[in-house]
This record gives C-alpha cells, sequence and structure tokens, in this order.
C-alpha cells in the first residue's frame, strides 16, 4: 500500500494558475449572466398582451389604463379573450372591452409589494360580464367609440347588441364592437 505524501494533496500556489482560473470563472460568469439575458429577452419578445396583463395580476400591480375617451385604475381581476377587468376601490369593478382595433396604453401605475391573494374570476368573457350587469339590474354606464360622454342606464343583452334603458325610459340600441368598457354608474 503507498501512502501519498501531504504535498500531493495541496493546491498549487502558483501565482500564474490562479491568475488563470480567477479569469476563467470571471469568463464563465459573463457568459451565464449573457445566456440569462437573452433568455429574458427572448421571454418578453414572445409575450402577447393577454400574457402581459395575467403577469400584472398575478403579482397584483394597478394599472392605469386609457382608451380614447376612457380612463380606468385598478388591478387586474379578470382577463378573458375579449375582457379585462379592474377592481377599483372608489369606483368598483371596471370591465373593458378587450379586442382588436382598441388602442389600449397601459401603464403600471403601482407595482405590487406583495404578491396578488385574489384568485382569478371567470365570467365568460365580454358578453358574459356583461350578463352578470344585467342580471344585477343596477345601472351602469357604457362607453363607446367615437363618444365623449357614456350612455347611463339598465343593461339588456343580445347576441351582438347592447341595450342601454334610461331612467326616463329611453332605450339605445348598440352593436356590442362600439362597446369600449361598461362600470357601475356612479
Amino acid at each position: 500500500m503507498s501512502v501519498m505524501s501531504q504535498a500531493a494533496w495541496n493546491v498549487p500556489r502558483d501565482p500564474a494558475l490562479g491568475s488563470i482560473a480567477a479569469h476563467a470563472r470571471e469568463q464563465w460568469r459573463s457568459d451565464q449572466e449573457s445566456a440569462i439575458d437573452d433568455a429574458v429577452s427572448a421571454r418578453d419578445q414572445s409575450l402577447s398582451l393577454r400574457d402581459w396583463l395575467r403577469e400584472a395580476m398575478a403579482r397584483g400591480d394597478r394599472l392605469s389604463i386609457r382608451c380614447f375617451q376612457v380612463r380606468a385604475v385598478g388591478a387586474v381581476c379578470e382577463i378573458d379573450d375579449d375582457l379585462l377587468s379592474l377592481r377599483n376601490v372608489g369606483a368598483g369593478r371596471i370591465d373593458l372591452h378587450l379586442r382588436e382595433g382598441l388602442p389600449y396604453v397601459m401603464q403600471i401605475s403601482e407595482s405590487a409589494a406583495t404578491e396578488s391573494t385574489a384568485a382569478p374570476i371567470r365570467s365568460g368573457g365580454f358578453r358574459g360580464r356583461l350578463m352578470a350587469c344585467e342580471s344585477a339590474g343596477e345601472e351602469h354606464s357604457v362607453w363607446l367609440l367615437g363618444e365623449t360622454e357614456s350612455i347611463d342606464g339598465r343593461l339588456q343583452v343580445g347576441a351582438d347588441t347592447l341595450t342601454v334603458q334610461s331612467r326616463l325610459g329611453a332605450k339605445l340600441v348598440l352593436p356590442m364592437s362600439a362597446v369600449i368598457a361598461v362600470t357601475p354608474r356612479l
């Protein structure tokens, strides 16, 4: 049986080797950081608007959203194929018709300090949400493309229309495609 001497277990103390090892570690660290940055960039470039909104909802971020005359602020509480709903302490729930062709400008106005505790709500898209508003029987404000003011009244949902009945009894029949947002009437 051979016994190795203590010198065989010692790490070489050659300053040139130490410098080469430090340089190799630095190069490896730099390569890893670059690979991580590339992966994050590729992931960010693949995010759709709905993906971005789902992440904001999961974090509990407070968003500010503009679309024509509609201004909404709140935390995302639902996202569906054609629905974006925000929960606002002062105004209640704000339901936006999320569809192609509407110029939504979104900003994280307040990043969440902690993870969201609210579970996602599913109401069946924008039409499903309007049906829930109809069954509540309360008055709502309806925001339309091309209009500067909301139309207020009770809602009745059709296949592709939304009828708003005012307090005075007038009924306005609106194409669903013209509706930008619905909010509880304040």
